[in-house]
């Protein structure tokens, strides 16, 4: 705004006639802010628009001019026919004016006149020139330049259009570019038709489209006609193009008629739209993830795995990071999900991370990486491994019964079944609580409590075997276990368990003796019978049977449980069982009355033992 205003003050300051020049050369430069008044009362908005802004303005107008540049403007409209001076001004607007991005130059304007003034005195109009004042709506960006403004003094009559040339915006290549030019083609005098044209012309290499020009006249001028015909003439003049080519031009002719003397100010802006063409780069940032690592390895070995991570597109990849799995056959520090992070990729441009694991399972294993960026990158790799495990197999062969009292041998026998050596193999046999160590071969030994026995192996090559035996002494009935362990370095561990009987054995012993012998006939004698069970084990259901030869009469009979007698054969009821230990006696009185060698034959039977046990006693009998 501040742009337009002061160009139209210049214009009003150029535009004076002489006699005005002479009457301000007395004023000085500070009547020029008086001046820039008078043109605003003239123009009927001073008085009812004027503010503090407007007084502004005319402040700062004042401060504008030196005192130099005031004389050297009054020095160039006194100046004869034929003499040609240049009188540069400054642009006056500061940076902030102007705004941030745009810069202005201003065309310079050559004014050509005739030598006398017509019949009504418009010869200040053909001195100081047509104006037109331009205004551009869009900011624009132009070179650095120097704006100034050019003033030619007439020399020679105007058989030639007057012709100004109005402010020429410097735009970057490929912004379009408008001026605005006018052209008057004959003299203007008071209340005669006069024909004038405004020339619209791109001045850039780009297409301009929708170009609005509007144009406004004084109050004193009549308009006649214009060609081509106006889209608007309320208010204002509105012509509108679709599209104005580039380095093209388009001449909009206007025919009118001035009712006063005097200063005839017109002015015109245009307004346009511009197509800006850019071709941008697309770029494609990619990831592409790739893992190494060993294709098998045995327990204990270092298996580290390699992941590169790398772009192969065109654009940066942003905020990429490393995922991974790590399965239950690898062993990492930092556990089994790490992330890792990796940054920005350059086109081009890879990483490599180390993942350190070690093998610490047989079987076969996967290991999972996946590597995600900004904008939804993704990219998946996995990698097999196989990992080799000894593995150790034991048995134990042996008898599972044992009598008390019994030694038994135990073999203990170790095979490496699996694919790799085992190390450092150590077997552990825990000898069963009713049995007490004897001895042991390769070297084992027992601990000093005495219930386990302890081999160490050392090496054993894939498919080697070993036997370790044992000897024991069973020496307390009752059901126990064997355990046997074996372990390596390598994680191998394997257990069996073997049951162990031990029992006792019923040893019965029957003893028949005759307390007299030999017997007279006819003396009352005894036999006694005894049932000993020396063995370990209680005899079950133990019972005897006597039979007593012919000649022999029993008289009475006694023993551990109730008897029958009949014919010649005494038999007593079966006990429960005997003890270790126990005796069972049996006693009978008889009476012999045959002389003679008699024999008395007693017969045991016990759930304990498998046949009977059968024991003769021969006893003399005399007579006189």
């Amino acid at each position: 705004m501040r742009s337009g205003m002061w160009m139209l003050a210049m214009a009003t300051i150029v535009g004076m006639t002489s006699a005005a020049w002479a009457a301000d050369q007395n004023a000085g430069v500070d009547d020029t802010a008086s001046r820039y008044e008078k043109f605003l009362a003239k123009k009927k908005r001073a008085s009812r628009r004027y503010s503090r802004d407007r007084a502004t303005a005319v402040k700062n107008y004042r401060k504008l001019f030196e005192a130099e540049d005031e004389k050297a403007v009054q020095a160039a409209a006194e100046a004869k026919p034929g003499d040609v001076k240049d009188v540069r001004h400054a642009d006056h607007r500061s940076d902030d004016q102007l705004g941030r991005d745009e810069k202005v130059r201003q065309a310079s304007g050559k004014i050509e006149v005739a030598p006398k003034p017509p019949v009504y005195n418009a010869d200040h109009l053909f001195k100081e020139g047509a104006r037109a004042t331009i205004r551009q709506t869009r900011a624009v960006k132009s070179a650095d330049t120097k704006p100034a403004i050019d003033f030619v003094e007439p020399s020679a009559a105007a058989d030639k259009p007057v012709t100004t040339t109005a402010h020429s915006i410097v735009r970057s290549t490929g912004t379009p570019a408008v001026n605005l030019t006018w052209k008057m083609y004959d003299e203007i005098n008071v209340g005669q038709e006069c024909e004038c044209s405004l020339i619209v012309e791109n001045t850039s290499d780009a297409a301009a489209h929708e170009v609005i020009v509007d144009a406004t006249f004084p109050n004193s001028v009549r308009l006649l006609d214009a060609e081509p015909k106006p889209a608007n003439s309320v208010e204002r003049l509105t012509w509108e193009f679709p599209e104005l080519a580039a380095g093209s031009k388009t001449e909009i002719r206007i025919r009118l008629i001035p009712s006063i003397p005097g200063e005839l100010a017109t002015a015109a802006n245009v307004r346009f739209t511009g197509t800006s063409i850019a071709n941008f780069q697309v770029d494609e940032p990619l990831l592409k993830v790739e893992m190494k690592g060993p294709e098998s390895a045995v327990i204990g070995d270092p298996t580290p795995h390699m992941v590169t991570v790398s772009n192969p597109g065109t654009g940066v990849a942003h905020n990429v990071v490393l995922q991974a799995t790590i399965p239950e056959g690898l062993k990492h520090s930092k556990g089994t999900d790490l992330s890792i992070g990796v940054g920005s990729l350059g086109p081009g441009e890879s990483r490599s991370i180390r993942l350190a694991m070690a093998a610490v399972n047989g079987g076969d294993h996967i290991v999972l990486v996946q590597a995600t960026g900004k904008g939804g990158l993704k990219q998946r790799a996995a990698s097999r491994i196989e990992i080799v495990a000894p593995s150790l197999d034991v048995n134990l062969d042996g008898p599972s019964l044992r009598y008390i009292n019994r030694r038994g041998k135990y073999s203990v026998t170790v095979t490496n079944d699996g694919g790799a050596a085992s190390n450092n193999v150590r077997v552990y046999h825990e000898i069963p609580t009713g049995f007490e160590f004897v001895k042991a071969s390769n070297g084992g030994k027992a601990d000093s409590t005495g219930k386990g026995v302890t081999w160490y192996v050392g090496h054993l090559d894939a498919g080697q075997s070993v036997e370790l035996d044992i000897e024991l002494l069973a020496k307390t009935i009752g059901d126990f276990k064997h355990h046997v362990r074996v372990t390596s370095d390598e994680g191998s561990h394997k257990e069996i368990e073997m049951a162990a009987n031990v029992e006792g054995s019923a040893a019965l012993v029957m003893v028949v003796d005759d307390r007299d012998d030999p017997v007279e006939v006819g003396a009352e004698t005894s036999i006694e019978v005894r049932v000993e069970n020396r063995g370990s084990k209680a005899a079950a259901n133990m019972g005897i049977s006597i039979e007593l030869p012919n000649g022999i009469e029993l008289i009475n009979a006694e023993g551990p449980s109730a008897h029958i007698a009949e014919n010649g054969l005494l038999v007593f009821r079966s006990i429960p069982e005997l003890g270790p230990s126990e005796t069972a006696t049996y006693q009978l009185r008889i009476i012999g009355s045959n002389a003679g060698n008699l024999r008395f034959r007693a017969r045991l039977t016990s759930d304990s033992i498998q046949q009977p046990l059968i024991v003769e006693e021969l006893t003399k009998f005399y007579g006189e």
